[in-house]
């Protein structure tokens, strides 16, 4: 595999073609069920952070992550 020289957009992009992560999503509290069960699925652009710390340790992403962030929010 050749090494990777475009800008990365997310780590996971899903195309929730089904609607099976949205339901999944509205399901567990995530999403309201009002807006998004009868919507279009939408395509899920994922992030994805570790630590060694402990679950609630705070996570950052940069300028640019956050203005995509912004730009691609409904």
């Amino acid at each position: 595999m050749e090494a990777w020289k475009g800008q990365e957009n997310a780590d996971i992009m899903y195309d929730d073609v089904r609607g099976e992560f949205t339901k999944l999503l509205i399901d567990n509290g995530y999403l309201d069920r009002k807006v998004w069960a009868n919507a279009t699925p939408p395509k899920y652009w994922l992030e994805v952070k570790s630590t060694i710390g402990e679950c609630d340790a705070t996570f950052f992403v940069g300028p640019t992550q956050y203005e995509e962030v912004c730009d691609k929010a409904i």
